[in-house]
Order: C-alpha cells, then structure tokens, then sequence
C-alpha cells in the first residue's frame, strides 16, 4: 500500500513498517524545469510557482515540498539580480556597495518586501492543495549566505580579516532578517530551514565559523525553538566535518549534508543526536548518470545511512540541476523503495 508522505512519517515516529524510506529530494527550481516552465515567469507569479511544485510533487510524490527565496533577499533591499531562463537568478549589484554603507541598511518585511510575499502566498497555495498529504515549507539562507547577498561574497570574506567589528554587524542583520522572514513563514502555519553555502572549510576555518557565524546560528535556533517547541534543521554545503559537533550543540535536530561528504562519518560524529538528509550527487549521479547509477548511489547512501539512531531521510547533496532527467529523479524514489523491501526492515 502506498503511503502519503504524512503517513509515512506517522508510521515511522509509531515504529510501524512504511511503503519506502522517506525520500526528499531538493528539488528548488527544478520544479519549473520538470513543469517546462522559464525560470523568469515562475520566479515572478505565486501562482506559476505553485504550480510547478504541484506538477512536480504529483508525479513523483516525494516527502516534503519547500520554496526558498535565497537571492531574492538582496531584491528586497534594494539589490538588482540579473535573471535567466534556466538557472537561478544571481546578483548584479547587492544592496551595499560597501562597509561605509553598512548603516543606510533597513530590515525588509516579508509580508510586503520584494518578491518575499509571492513565496508566502505560493506556499499557502501549495497547502491548500495536498497540505493534507504532505508536509509544506519554507527554506532561507544561513547568516553567511544572507550576509554574502547583501555586501558580496568577496568583502564578506576579506572583512573577516579587515572589518571584523562590521563584519559581526551585517551579521547581526541577517540574523534579524532570517528570522522575520521565519516569524511570516510561521504566522502562516509553515516551518523553515536553513541553507549555507558559505560555511564549507575551504572558505572559512572551523575557528573562524566559531568567532564570527556560531552566535548567530545559536539566536536563530534558540528563537526557532521557542517559536515552535522543536529543533529546526539545516543544509551545510561542502566540506563541513569540521562544525559538524557544533550544530548539534546549537541545537540543530537534522543535518543535511552535501554529497562530497561521508554519511558513514556522520553517523558516527553526531548520528546520536541529530537526524541525518542526503547525499547523491545532483550533478555527476543525476543529472549526467542513469537512473542505474542513481539507484546505485542511493541504495549506497541508504546502507550507510538509514539504520542511523535518529532518522534518515534520502535526499540529494544540494538542489536538484535544471535539466535533470525525470526519470532519474524517479530512480531515487524507486530506490528508497527498493532497498526497503530488499531489507525488509
């Protein structure tokens, strides 16, 4: 019998058997791709958005459906980003130009601001069409990635060297920021995650993750839980074994890791306390390989994983690529499937 994603996770909290392992690929804009839509009108209409994710979650019927307005943050302050047909918008120019500029910046509102209010709607829409069957949410970017939209990648960087004290002050305001645009998500019934590409070794060293990104990760959890009674979860790019620990102790209940990382040694390191998303690889298993090699790299994936102490779900190691076949999406979907059956857990 096939479960609806709410069941699946009922069951599962009960200890009861369930059709498949939870599987929930991060699929973002690709829900336009898979619905043939350019990448500019979904981006611009809550309704197209909507849609795309229906069309998208109907056919392949995956775990959880979430929308993330990322660069659209820079937008609402008054950035400019530069649009494409089939590949996420990036910023032409942030909304500072530079440090000096720091003090001009003003808190946007997610009911009013930028594009924030069509995402807001698309998932209200999105809920009142399967909310009954499936979870529906939101994802926004951690304060490294918030902070890198508003000033640049490049001075966030150098800054931490440079203008430490600034540094910390832009942070702070992406704190502020995430959380508003969680205080909207939650006046509406839907949870958020977060996001960072930024938090990767190769960029900053656990040391300066502890001095300058640690604070504000820990408010942000700290408002989550007493905004929600649970721990919130969260999506680190890259290699990130480093601060592994560290989002455990912030408080976070699931980490999602990116598929250049060991789910063996996760589970080892914080599998004790935290639940554990991922790894294919969005780009050399499913968007280049066959849905074989896809099978192959979920079913290695789920017997690293799945027996983890607090829960796992398959997922990929970061958004699904536009022009990602179908069919391979739906081999990991067939593959959560498969291996639970084949190990008649």
């Amino acid at each position: 019998m096939t479960m609806t994603p709410l069941q699946r996770a009922e069951a599962l909290k009960k200890g009861r058997r369930v059709d498949r392992i939870p599987c929930a690929p991060m699929i973002a804009e690709y829900a336009a791709c898979f619905a043939g839509v350019d990448l500019r009108d979904y981006l611009h209409s809550a309704e197209l958005m909507a849609d795309c994710h229906l069309k998208c979650y109907r056919h392949f019927s995956y775990d959880s459906i979430g929308i993330s307005p990322m660069a659209g943050v820079a937008e609402a302050m008054g950035g400019t980003l530069a649009y494409a047909p089939d590949c996420p918008p990036s910023v032409l120019n942030p909304p500072l130009s530079g440090w000096d500029d720091l003090g001009t910046l003003k808190l946007p509102d997610p009911s009013r601001d930028g594009r924030f209010p069509l995402y807001l709607e698309a998932m209200e829409r999105m809920r009142d069409a399967v909310g009954d069957e499936v979870k529906v949410g939101s994802g926004m970017g951690g304060p490294m990635s918030v902070a890198s939209l508003v000033i640049g990648t490049e001075n966030l960087l150098t800054g931490m060297i440079k203008k430490p004290d600034q540094v910390h002050q832009l942070l702070q305001f992406s704190a502020d920021l995430i959380i508003a645009y969680m205080e909207a998500c939650a006046e509406r019934g839907f949870g958020c995650s977060m996001g960072d590409g930024l938090l990767s070794n190769s960029l900053i060293s656990t040391r300066l993750f502890r001095q300058f990104v640690r604070p504000y990760l820990q408010q942000i959890a700290d408002w989550y839980r007493a905004r929600w009674g649970r721990d919130p979860s969260m999506h680190i790019c890259g290699d990130t074994k480093g601060i592994w620990s560290d989002m455990v102790e912030i408080g976070f209940s699931r980490i999602s890791i990116d598929d250049m990382m060991s789910l063996t040694e996760a589970k080892e390191v914080i599998g004790q306390v935290s639940s554990l998303k991922g790894n294919v690889s969005p780009t050399r298993v499913l968007l280049l390989g066959t849905p074989e090699d896809v099978r192959e790299a979920s079913f290695r994936c789920l017997d690293e994983a799945a027996d983890n102490p607090k829960g796992f779900t398959l997922s990929t190691g970061c958004n699904i690529a536009w022009g990602t076949p179908p069919e391979n999406v739906q081999a990991m979907l067939d593959a959560a499937r498969i291996w639970y059956e084949k190990k008649g857990v």
